[in-house]
């Protein structure tokens, strides 16, 4: 279209109707697909009380949560100003957020719990703090992680996938089970058509039986003659 670089790209994809240096006309609308919500990021650190942070973290997709003790050090937390894995998960319960990264770790606490040194890890930060976030989606940060947020027509694409592989597995199972039956119905001809070459052969065997008595008894009444 001849469009050139520069600020009129910023009206274009906010829908409005741009005039080229030309003097051609776009509409900006014509170029843009529906909208979609974007992902939402909550992070929150250094803090015992972070409920004030509640109505900016709401609906978040992501919520990074100060977990430096554990609930049983709670009042060391409220002392040096830091939460509990506990507070996080209500957090972002409260938050209607979709997953809770743990972090901020006390160097007291392993990557997991050792018996043999009694250490405890930070699994069971992720353990409290499931519960009171009432969903599995946590997880303890550490350096470099990566976590994939998915959009919204992600989610529904992925729902969609899911649901398709059950029918595919369905369908995968329905094909073994008729092929068993029909294996099972071949086993069965094959055990019919044996007992029927056995009868055959026992009727020949009984045959042959016959003609060999007849035999006998023609031998015996020609040495009685």
């Amino acid at each position: 279209l001849g469009v050139p670089p520069g600020p009129i790209y910023k009206e274009i994809k906010k829908g409005k109707t741009v005039t080229l240096p030309n003097g051609q006309k776009i509409d900006g609308k014509d170029f843009l697909g529906p909208s979609s919500a974007g992902r939402k990021l909550a992070i929150v650190l250094d803090t015992y009380d972070s409920s004030p942070a509640l109505e900016l973290a709401q609906d978040a997709d992501l919520v990074i949560h100060d977990s430096t003790f554990h609930s049983e050090m709670a009042k060391e937390a409220y002392d040096k100003g830091h939460s509990t894995s506990a507070q996080a998960g209500v957090f972002a319960r409260k938050a209607g957020a979709q997953n809770l990264a743990l972090t901020h770790f006390s160097n007291r606490y392993g990557y997991e719990t050792n018996h043999l040194t009694n250490m405890i890890g930070v699994d069971v930060h992720v353990e409290e703090a499931v519960e009171a976030f009432g969903s599995e989606s946590v997880v303890a940060a550490e350096d470099f992680m990566s976590i994939p947020i998915i959009r919204e027509s992600g989610k529904r694409l992925l729902a969609e996938a899911r649901e398709a592989q059950k029918r595919a597995e369905a369908m995968i199972e329905e094909e073994k089970r008729i092929a068993a039956l029909e294996d099972q119905s071949a086993g069965g001809k094959r055990a019919d058509a044996g007992d029927d070459e056995r009868g055959n052969n026992k009727k020949k065997s009984k045959k042959g039986s016959k003609g060999v008595g007849k035999r006998i008894d023609l031998k015996q009444r020609i040495e009685s003659l």
